[in-house]
């Protein structure tokens, strides 16, 4: 019994070691199937990095929102057909020439009553006459003017049509803006959803389980082609795909709106207008008739030759009990009514406001979202390129498909956010102006709030090796602004030019780190001049990276090499005129030399090495600073000292705290790098 268990155990074992060798065996991933994965990450985010983000120009969105709608319009043809109309009233004084002429054939008098003239008993004149009231001059006159109000009333109804128009054709026009940033971004989430997919595929028949995270769905393919079809039949795509605009995050001055609104004069111009309209409808003047005339009779009781003139006056006045209340009473509906929409407006505008807010969140959201996919993808493809763990290529996969998912998502809610910036305007039912806009400035996620200004050691042997927009892309993630570059001559020259171009274009700076113990020597301080004079040319600030106390016999010698040092520094100072100087000096030196060096360079950068606890290196640290001040000194932390960057940042706001040191550099970027890569995991 106890052999056949000993078999089946041993039996057991043997299976399962098969299995995890096996497994451990998969678990390999072929070199050129490493190289090939790596090629498609690198073309897709050298096609991304490509891609313009965080822009702040509001010149192009500002140009949009004053473009006015070309819609056709009929009200200026109408206004024009009533002032013609007013113009016709406005000359017709009431003023006519009748005349009369009736013969008797049968010798009968002819009834004046039956031809409608019973104010004459001739049955022939001539007459002029003047109607002053209701049918004449002032009755026109009236006419004339509410036809010109009328007519100034539309223009100023088109007026505020068109600038509703131009919102309304903006609402149809906004997605141009976004197509040509949409199209790029689905474009790259295709290309590297269809690679990925064929990896995974791959993966599962050779049984990669490392690629088992990855799992993508045909149906998210499906969905970014069926995307990127519908853009395509864009009659703006043509036109606006070139443009690859992402517009920035904005906000509305809504005070200066709210102001705008009630100052607006358009408003009270149109309800003073409809209220002088309806006075020239309601004139009770007009009901009364009263014309005055001249006529010279002709023809009487049937005889030619009668020659008689008359003056006369005609009148009619309705004998009825009229007031003006109906009248008061519409024109206090008017003035509500206008007062109504005003609030209306207002409240219109301010509820479209609580959209934009709430989307402002939503984007704010979105983008540090971003933020944060693309510090993590960074982190994990340096985490490559430095050649980790093989199994970081799973993770940049996963990360870069993040970063493209958040880009996408955050381009969407930003045209989510215009639209609605729109539909503001259009209920404030006032023409653009770009003081009504601004752009919105966020707090910048890449130093998440990191104390002081941050430099880096950098040496030539990790610079050769990593690609210097990776380079850029961790100091910016990590708040460095200052890199000391190794100018060794090991270094690539021609990409460390190219570097020192793209730090200008980042508005990040660089100190070239030069020296050598044996400058220090007072035999070789003329070479020490030479090899300032070498690189002077190439940055504005030079970093001594001498370090005497290295010496063998530095205890025994101190006092005369830290002289010789002072002496060398004195002879560059006279031979470098204004540029720079920086020097790398440690933690033990006499208090006197740190005020010597002080004097002769423009930075001290205190190598504060073998200790994570604040309280000693302030102690350490006060005696320097007090007699050198805090303004010239840089702490240089050693990355090793510490677990995690936590620690590193409360040593720096203890030490800011407490000495007030604005300045902090971190040695060395190969260290810090895997500090936060290990951080990341």
């Amino acid at each position: 019994m106890i052999k056949t268990y000993l078999s089946f155990s041993l039996l057991i074992c043997l299976v399962f070691s098969q299995l995890l060798c096996a497994q451990q065996s998969n678990f390999q991933i072929p070199q050129a199937e490493q190289q090939k994965m790596m090629g498609l990450v690198r073309s897709i985010y050298q096609q991304f990095q490509s891609l313009p983000f965080n822009q702040s120009d509001l010149s192009s969105i500002i140009q949009r929102f004053n473009t006015p709608c070309t819609l056709p319009s009929s009200e200026r043809y109408y206004a024009e057909s009533l002032r013609a109309k007013a113009d016709e009233h406005n000359n017709d004084w009431g003023v006519d020439f009748r005349g009369r002429f009736l013969a008797n054939f049968n010798g009968q008098p002819i009834d004046d009553t039956d031809i409608g003239d019973e104010e004459s008993g001739s049955q022939g004149y001539v007459e002029l006459s003047w109607e002053l009231l209701n049918g004449g001059l002032y009755e026109n006159h009236h006419r004339a003017k509410s036809l010109y109000q009328q007519a100034e009333l539309v223009s100023l109804q088109a007026e505020a049509k068109q600038i509703t128009n131009t919102y309304r054709c903006l609402r149809q026009e906004l997605p141009q803006l976004f197509i040509g940033f949409t199209h790029q971004v689905l474009q790259l989430r295709l290309e590297f959803m269809q690679a990925v997919y064929a990896i995974e595929r791959r993966a599962y028949f050779k049984g990669w389980s490392q690629f088992d995270d990855l799992l993508v769905s045909k149906d998210e393919i499906v969905r970014i082609q069926h995307e990127l079809d519908y853009i395509k039949r864009s009659p703006f795509f043509v036109a606006q795909s070139a443009e690859l605009l992402n517009p920035p995050l904005v906000d509305i001055n809504i005070n200066k709106l709210l102001d705008a609104i009630a100052q607006d004069s358009l408003a009270p111009q149109l309800a003073e207008l409809q209220q002088d309209i309806l006075r020239y409808k309601d004139d009770k003047k007009i009901a009364s008739r009263l014309r005055v005339f001249v006529r010279e009779n002709l023809l009487e009781d049937d005889q030619f030759g009668h020659d008689s003139a008359n003056i006369g006056v005609r009148f009619s006045v309705p004998l009825t009990w009229t007031d003006d209340d109906e009248l008061q009473f519409q024109l206090l509906q008017l003035e509500k009514q206008a007062a109504l929409g005003n609030w209306e407006r207002i409240s219109k505008v301010r509820d479209a406001y609580q959209q934009i807010r709430y989307q402002q969140k939503q984007t704010i959201k979105q983008y540090y979202r971003y933020q944060r996919a693309l510090e993590r993808f960074r982190q994990a493809w340096l985490s490559v390129q430095l050649q980790y763990d093989e199994r970081e290529l799973v993770t940049v996969l996963t990360r870069l498909r993040t970063l493209l998912d958040a880009s996408f998502e955050l381009i969407e809610t930003k045209q989510i956010l215009y639209r609605r910036v729109n539909a503001l305007f259009l209920q404030a039912q006032l023409k653009f102006s770009p003081e009504f806009i601004s752009h919105y400035e966020l707090p910048t996620e890449n130093n998440r709030g990191r104390i002081g200004q941050r430099k880096i050691y950098l040496w030539s042997k990790t610079f050769n090796r990593l690609d210097n927009k990776y380079l850029l892309d961790f100091m910016q993630a990590k708040g460095i602004a200052t890199v000391l570059l190794s100018d060794s001559k090991k270094i690539n020259k021609f990409k460390k030019q190219a570097f020192l171009q793209m730090l200008k274009q980042r508005s990040l700076k660089v100190e070239l780190m030069i020296g050598s113990n044996q400058w220090t020597l007072p035999q070789n301080h003329a070479r020490a001049v030479q090899g300032i004079a070498r690189v002077m040319q190439q940055a504005d600030t030079i970093h001594l990276d001498i370090e005497p106390h290295t010496f063998a016999d530095f205890k025994q010698h101190k006092q005369r090499y830290l002289n010789n040092y002072i002496a060398m520094l004195t002879a560059m100072r006279k031979q470098i005129g204004t540029t720079r100087l920086t020097v790398a000096v440690p933690l033990h030196w006499p208090i006197e030399f740190y005020q010597q060096t002080a004097m002769l360079v423009e930075g001290v950068y205190i190598m504060a090495y073998g200790s994570r606890k604040p309280a000693t290196l302030i102690r350490r640290l006060s005696p320097v600073v007090d007699k050198i001040g805090a303004e010239k000194i840089t702490v240089i932390l050693r990355i090793k000292d510490f677990k995690d960057e936590w620690e590193i940042e409360k040593m720096t706001e203890a030490l800011h705290k407490t000495l007030h040191i604005q300045q902090f550099g971190f040695e060395n970027f190969n260290s810090f790098f895997t500090l936060s890569s290990k951080q990341e995991k």
